[in-house]
């Protein structure tokens, strides 16, 4: 009877080779793993998409930035203003309220003579303040002191009587220095408050240099060295300085003092009480009649455009060239002081400027400034949040500077996303700049489509 093999489970078709070791038939394999790789690949992609979608929705979208101009115009109607200038020396003048009018010679330093004690007063008050109603700290006139004033007097300076062992006070010594202007009491109070001139004028170069004024120079305290120097926009800023300390003003508003030792002394600026004048600081000297200028520093209350205000001015470097516009008091310390022309070119510049016509010009609320933009929104206009004005003559000079804060990711309607200062004369406004309509933070196929 013949033997059958054994019937078991068919690994491949008879045609099948034999595995080489087994001797089993190598069935075909793509019937098993090919239908496998599909959802291998779809998972892979999927995955894929995903996390490109969680790095484009986590990755940083950037802030909004904001663009803000750093000026603005204002327009001041009308004719640029024109004044009697002197025609020598440097002269600048400005209205209270309004700015600088206008200066002449900028940049031409020149000896300031007796004007350089409106520094010397400021900064011995500075170091000494005066209680209202006080004299402050006694001075005694040392023989020293009584030397310089005999050394004075014979190179014809200007100089207050005073005698060994005299008890002046601060006050006092500031008055005689000011209104009769005495070259001896300005040393004296800078050997007081530094111990040496030498000291002293340091310490009046420093002020200068912490006030910007770059075109001075102080190498002594009474302004009698000729190497002192400076010129009329730089004086203007130190009297404008002295003039708003009352104790200081109250002095050189004085036409005369009552002093110790000298008795009564009158202040060389004559025009103190004349149309308007209110006080100030006059200087003259020179080392020869040829080379002889006179300054002025002062201060007038004038109406000027239907308004009472204050000008004040200063004029450096003038020659003795002209008629004095009022008749000199009997009492007048001399006449004759070269002093007279200065004060002529302030008395014609302040009557001048009285009859000037101001305008009004400002920039209105929602003025575009810039704008603020963002990646995924278009520009949104920054404007001014409300109006500001300011009272002007054309030509007046306007500076702006600007302030941006941080922003967020979101920014919304009327933020304020910084502010602008407008200077313009001596009106200083602060304004604040806003976003107008806002900006929302990206949106979900923002986030997910951008490149």
């Amino acid at each position: 009877m013949p033997q059958h093999a054994k019937q078991g489970p068919s690994f491949g078709s008879p045609s099948d080779p034999p595995h080489p070791v087994s001797g089993r038939s190598i069935g075909k394999v793509s019937g098993v793993v090919g239908p496998a790789r599909k959802p291998v690949i779809g998972i892979v992609i999927l995955v894929v998409v995903v996390a490109l979608g969680v790095i484009q929705l986590t990755r940083s979208t950037g802030r909004p930035v904001a663009t803000i101009a750093p000026t603005v115009q204002l327009g001041f109607k009308g004719v640029e203003p024109s004044l009697p200038w002197p025609s020598r020396g440097t002269a600048a003048l400005s209205i209270g309220g309004v700015g600088l009018v206008g200066s002449t010679g900028d940049n031409n330093e020149l000896p300031i003579w007796s004007v350089a004690k409106l520094m010397t007063a400021y900064v011995v008050f500075e170091d000494h303040p005066l209680r209202s109603g006080s004299g402050g700290p006694s001075i005694n006139v040392t023989p020293s002191d009584v030397s310089v004033y005999n050394s004075d007097i014979a190179q014809k300076e200007s100089v207050v009587a005073v005698q060994a062992g005299e008890a002046m006070s601060e006050r006092t010594a500031l008055e005689a220095m000011l209104v009769p202007s005495g070259n001896n009491i300005a040393e004296m109070l800078g050997n007081w408050d530094a111990g040496n001139i030498g000291t002293f004028a340091r310490k009046m170069n420093a002020t200068a240099r912490a006030l910007n004024m770059n075109h001075t120079h102080y190498t002594d305290a009474s302004g009698v060295d000729p190497n002192t120097v400076s010129t009329a926009a730089d004086q203007m800023i130190i009297f404008k300085k002295a003039w708003a300390i009352a104790a200081l003003r109250h002095i050189m508003e004085m036409p005369s003092v009552n002093l110790p030792v000298a008795g009564t002394q009158y202040n060389y600026a004559y025009l103190i009480g004349h149309d308007g004048f209110l006080g100030g600081k006059t200087g003259s000297s020179g080392t020869s009649p040829a080379d002889v200028t006179g300054s002025f520093a002062f201060a007038a209350q004038k109406v000027v455009a239907g308004r009472s205000r204050l000008i004040m001015g200063v004029i450096v470097g003038e020659p003795t060239a002209t008629t004095y516009p009022l008749p000199m008091p009997p009492q007048a310390n001399d006449p004759q002081s070269p002093v007279d022309v200065a004060e002529a070119d302030a008395y014609n510049l302040v009557n001048a400027v009285s009859g000037y016509h101001l305008g009004t010009a400002g920039v209105p609320a929602g003025t575009v400034l810039g704008h603020v933009s963002a990646p995924w929104i278009s520009n949104d206009p920054a404007v001014t949040e409300i109006a500001v004005d300011f009272t002007g003559f054309p030509g007046m000079k306007v500076s702006t500077s600007v302030v941006r804060r941080p922003l967020g990711t979101t920014v919304v309607a009327n933020q304020v996303i910084g502010s602008i200062t407008i200077t313009a004369g001596y009106q200083v406004k602060t304004v604040n700049i806003v976003v107008l309509r806002g900006v929302p933070p990206p949106s979900f196929g923002w986030k997910l489509t951008r490149l």
